[in-house]
């Protein structure tokens, strides 16, 4: 893993467990009892989700990025199958955590 991918990494998990924090503490804080203000909670909630998505999304290109560079790395080698074993890897790996998160919502 190289450390110009690592940063991102690290950046994306910190921006994206600020956005969640933010999401579950941040955004019931700014409403008034008399509702003048829930417009700023609606607004909270939704900069701090589109931040989450965009950590996620952000994650993944890293990912790919690294998967890419491994591949490459293994082609120049002589070892193509591991070309295709990364891939099912990434593939699989997103499968499992869809169908624990699924089952667990």
């Amino acid at each position: 893993l190289g450390y110009r991918r690592r940063s991102y990494l690290v950046l994306a998990g910190f921006v994206g467990f600020l956005s969640y924090l933010v999401l579950a503490f941040g955004s019931d804080t700014v409403t008034s009892v008399d509702g003048a203000d829930t417009s700023m909670a609606l607004t909270v909630a939704v900069i701090s989700l589109i931040l989450s998505s965009a950590s996620i999304a952000l994650s993944d290109v890293v990912a790919d990025g690294i998967v890419v560079q491994k591949t490459r790395e293994a082609s120049e080698r002589g070892d193509d199958a591991i070309a295709g074993g990364l891939q099912s890897l990434c593939w699989g790996s997103a499968a499992m955590g869809a169908l624990i998160s699924a089952y667990f919502s």
